[in-house]
């Protein structure tokens, strides 16, 4: 008995051996082949995804777009797609036709689309800094963008054209004829990146450039910019070649002249009196009368978030007119009153800021 017990424990070590030395080959060919499978997965499984993620955006933006083609075609034959003086008053009718379940002011788009996007070129752009169809491409248009989140979860950004037209006869008129349209197909998931997700219908650019301030009627300016004053033979040769000035005086140093060089150079210009009396109104609240003396509260904390100097609680800006002499006219900022006079351009001071036509 004692004999069979030890042949049977024989055989059973020998066989769980066997086993072992089976098992341990298998574990090596399989990690060998895993890794052959691993290698070929992570080269032809991205592409296979991308290739789908890309059909996906494709697709839905095809859909999207007839659908918005056909409420565009239906208001156009109702004759309710022209005639508005807003983004808003043109989403309101919009919004008939093509159901749409948020609507964003500019001033917080955040919960209708992407706080970040990614334009040409992988250019970042920060969509709060987005407020008019100026960012789209259009200075003339003086609308607002608004943002929008629509029923198939699709989102995006919208300007309208106020110079739009309709014809109810016609079938050309197409959603690029009336307004400019940023969305995103799959609304809030990445990569957010145009060409992608990412798609537009008449925008031709997208962001603010060297637009720092942007007030509501579309008129742009620089952020304040560093100038230096230049001389008298300066200032004629900068006259001979073209620029705004009409008046060399016999001044040492020339700061007005200095500032029209400085925005020049910068392919803009210095800002009429009817534009800082734009921001004027910005800055203090309310429209500006520089012929009332009314008490006004300026803006201390806006005027600083833009970028200007306040010395005493006041700052001032130098404007595109020449005064008689040696004078040149600007606009004065105080903490409770502002207004626009003439000041000698032989005396440093005034900050410029430029429009960015």
């Amino acid at each position: 008995m004692l004999i069979t017990k030890v042949i049977k424990n024989k055989f059973f070590i020998r066989k769980k051996l066997k086993a072992y030395l089976i098992y341990g080959y298998t574990i090596t060919e399989m990690a060998v082949v895993i890794a052959i499978i691993g290698t070929i997965a992570a080269l032809t499984i991205p592409p296979l995804v991308g290739k789908y993620k890309e059909e996906v955006w494709s697709n839905a933006a095809k859909v999207f777009e007839s659908k918005l083609n056909a409420a565009i075609s239906t208001m156009n034959v109702q004759q309710t797609l022209a005639g508005y003086q807003s983004t808003e008053e043109f989403v309101n009718v919009l919004s008939k036709h093509l159901k749409i379940t948020r609507i964003c002011k500019n001033d917080n788009l955040a919960p209708c689309f992407e706080d970040e996007v990614y334009w040409i070129d992988n250019e970042k752009i920060d969509m709060s800094e987005i407020k008019t169809a100026r960012q789209f491409g259009y200075k003339m248009w003086n609308t607002n963008v608004m943002g929008l989140q629509f029923a198939n979860g699709v989102t995006g950004v919208i300007a309208y054209n106020p110079e739009c037209k309709q014809n109810a006869y016609s079938n050309e008129v197409k959603a690029e004829n009336c307004l400019a349209l940023l969305y995103d197909t799959d609304g809030y998931k990445m990569p957010n990146e145009k060409g992608k997700d990412l798609r537009s219908i008449n925008v031709p650019k997208l962001g603010k450039g060297n637009c720092s301030i942007d007030l509501l009627n579309g008129t742009c300016f620089t952020a304040p910019l560093s100038y230096d004053a230049v001389s008298r033979s300066e200032c004629n040769q900068l006259k001979e070649n073209g620029y705004p000035i009409n008046n060399c005086p016999l001044i040492i140093k020339d700061y007005w002249a200095g500032a029209v060089k400085t925005c020049k150079d910068a392919k803009s210009r210095l800002p009429n009196a009817s534009e800082l009396q734009q921001l004027a109104n910005l800055l203090y609240g309310e429209p500006v009368n520089d012929s009332v003396d009314v008490a006004l509260d300026l803006d201390e904390e806006k005027a600083s978030s833009m970028g200007f100097e306040l010395s005493l609680n006041s700052f001032s800006l130098w404007a595109a007119e020449e005064a008689g002499g040696s004078m040149a006219y600007y606009r004065y900022f105080n903490s409770n009153n502002t207004g626009y006079s003439t000041y000698s351009r032989a005396i440093s001071g005034r900050q410029v800021i430029c429009v960015a036509d």
